[in-house]
């Protein structure tokens, strides 16, 4: 993939800090993408994904929100009648880098990790990572976890 490769792709940033909704929505239309939407927490998030007649193509989530977080988010939306596509590539965004954090995010169907700060290149390449392939495997993440890492 190359940066045109996110021409004509839509993104969903779900954090409740309006300064992380504009800096990942920023980057993300820098990387490519033609379109992002943004929402404050999971269920705001989920009614976008359910209701939207437009593809939602990844979403970029954070964990930590209140209402409905980023791990009730993926269950929710992995368990969703409504959803188009149930099995979005996620992309988990966080303050919190504890190995705990990233098993239970794995376990719900994550395709990848970032830690805050996130650096453009680093942001780029885990969407790239997750709109090929599949979720994270917790089995192999339990043998080697510093991929899902930055």
């Amino acid at each position: 993939m190359n940066k045109s490769d996110f021409a004509g792709l839509t993104a969903l940033v779900i954090d409740d800090e309006y300064f992380m909704r504009r800096l990942l929505s920023a980057l993300l239309h820098d990387i490519g993408f033609s379109s992002v939407v943004t929402t404050e927490d999971g269920a705001e998030g989920l009614n976008r994904i359910e209701s939207t007649t437009h593809a939602i193509d990844v979403v970029i989530c954070d964990l930590e929100m209140p209402l409905v977080n980023g791990f009730e988010f993926i269950a929710m939306l992995r368990a969703s009648r409504e959803a188009d596509n149930p099995n979005i590539p996620v992309v988990i965004v966080t303050g919190h880098s504890e190995e705990r954090h990233v098993h239970d995010a794995v376990k719900l169907g994550i395709h990848g990790f970032l830690v805050k700060p996130i650096s453009h290149a680093t942001l780029e390449r885990r969407v790239r990572q997750a709109l090929q392939s599949e979720p994270i495997d917790p089995e192999q993440l339990a043998q080697k976890p510093q991929p899902m890492l930055p």
